[in-house]
Order: structure tokens, then C-alpha cells, then sequence
């Protein structure tokens, strides 16, 4: 039996998701933004942002709220592992803002969700953050994001993506001794977390793709080249290439045509 997964869909890169309309806050100088540049909480004055000093702002916050409350950091780490165990869906991030928001208040959720993301593609900027908190406080932060950091910027990619959309697609391909038949399932995993298990034949499969296939034709032809990028074409004409080297093999197509040529002789 083969098991495989089929290659996830590209996700959006950070920078390149359109903006959420404050999707994990209230205010404007609240909300994750979609490009990672506005994550610390501030004031939206229409004055230019100085991000050192909004840095020191929100770290000072922070330690403020650690000293209040002893062994909050243990109890941070609980909420963030909570929300992102098992398959993430498009409602992970917002439910993990919500939650620690709850917590620690939302002015620290955006600081300590900042750092979770930002950290993970940006050591200066999360170097810069530990001279702000340092020493237990700044340790805590960056067992946080050795643990987290990826997991919670997968979970606010995943959350700028169409709910419907198929995130992953898991194929089995064996042998039923008992009924004598090739068995092929898909399971289609949908990024709001459904499922869906199909088994089929060869031919029911081929019409799906076949479908499939016919349904892209119908984009305007003057738009289409721009669609899909050259890599995925190619791959897709090889995957193509092979599937009649196995199903219609060389010698099957001459062994089809050869009637033809034989009646073509005799006449």
C-alpha cells in the first residue's frame, strides 16, 4: 500500500496578504497588520511612527503586567500551546488573540503575538525587543518563540485564507485482495479543518481531474498565462507525461492504430 500528501498550496507570504480590517482588535493601532509592521499597539495620530519608542512602551507594559501577576508567563505558555495543538483552521489566530487578550489584556497579546511572528524572520527586530525586557521576562519570551514562533505565524497565514479552500490532500493507493481491485482514496483537508474521504476507481478519478482541468479552460485566455506561474505548469505537464506513459503506453497506441494501417494496405 502507498500512502502519500499531496504538496500543499502555497501560502500567502506575510507581506503580500491584503489587509484584515483589525482582525485581532478593536483599534486601529491594535490590529496584526497584514504586512507585520504595525503590530505594536499605539495611538493612530497620523504622525509618523517611531517604532523604538512604541518598542519600549510596549516591553515596559509587559514587565508591568509580569510583576502583577507571578507566574504569568507559565500560564501564557499554556494558552499558546491550548490554542495551536492539532490542525490549525481559519479561526486558530483570532482565537488565540482572543484568549490571551483576555488574559494579559490586548495591548500585551499584539506585543507578545509581534514577537512570536516577527521574531521568526527578523533577529534584529526581536534582538532589539530583548534589550527592552531583559533578563526572566526576555528568557521567557525566547523559550516562547523557539517553542511557538512558527506555529503562530502559520496559524495567521492560515487565517488569511479562504476557509473553503483545500489547505492539503492526504492518497492512499493499494491492492483489496478480498474484492480483487486497485483502491485509490483522497482525503481533502479544507483550511477551516473539514474533511472530506473519497474512494474511487481510475476512471472516476480521471474524469475528476478531467473536470478539473476543463474548468481552469474556461478562464479568458487573456488572463490565464498570468494565473498559474511557469513552475507549476511544467510540473503539472510532467505529471501529464507520465500518466500516458502508463496508461497509454507506446506499444498500446500502435497495437490501436495498426487495424487501420492493415485495412489501408488492403485496399
Amino acid at each position: 500500500m502507498a500512502r502519500m500528501e499531496t504538496e500543499r498550496p502555497p501560502l500567502e507570504q506575510l507581506e503580500a496578504l491584503p489587509p484584515h480590517g483589525d482582525p485581532f482588535g478593536e483599534e486601529p493601532g491594535e490590529a496584526l497588520s497584514a504586512a507585520g509592521e504595525e503590530l505594536i499597539p499605539g495611538e493612530d495620530t497620523g504622525e509618523p511612527v517611531d517604532e523604538d519608542q512604541q518598542l519600549r512602551q510596549a516591553a515596559a507594559a509587559l514587565l508591568g503586567f509580569l510583576e502583577r501577576e507571578p507566574g504569568a508567563m507559565h500560564s501564557v505558555e499554556r494558552i499558546v500551546s491550548e490554542h495551536l495543538r492539532g490542525v490549525m483552521n481559519t479561526e486558530t489566530a483570532q482565537m488565540l488573540f482572543n484568549s490571551l487578550a483576555r488574559y494579559a489584556g490586548e495591548d500585551n497579546a499584539n506585543f507578545l503575538l509581534s514577537l512570536l511572528m516577527r521574531g521568526v524572520d527578523n533577529p534584529e527586530f526581536f534582538a532589539q525587543v530583548g534589550e527592552y525586557l531583559g533578563g526572566e521576562a526576555w528568557a521567557a519570551v525566547r523559550a516562547l518563540s523557539a517553542l511557538y514562533g512558527d506555529a503562530v505565524q502559520e496559524a495567521y497565514l492560515v487565517g488569511g485564507e479562504n476557509p473553503n479552500a483545500w489547505r492539503t490532500v492526504n492518497r492512499q493507493v493499494y491492492y483489496d485482495v478480498i474484492s480483487g481491485q486497485w483502491r485509490m482514496t483522497f482525503e481533502i483537508i479544507k483550511y477551516n479543518g473539514e474533511r472530506a474521504l473519497y474512494e474511487e476507481t481510475a476512471t472516476s478519478l480521471l474524469i475528476l481531474a478531467d473536470a478539473i482541468v476543463d474548468t481552469l479552460n474556461h478562464m479568458p485566455a487573456d488572463v490565464a498565462p498570468e494565473m498559474i506561474d511557469r513552475s507549476r505548469r511544467e510540473t503539472f505537464y510532467d505529471t501529464c507525461t507520465t500518466f500516458f506513459d502508463t496508461y497509454a503506453p507506446a506499444e498500446e497506441q500502435g497495437a490501436e492504430e495498426a487495424p487501420e494501417s492493415t485495412s489501408e494496405a488492403a485496399g
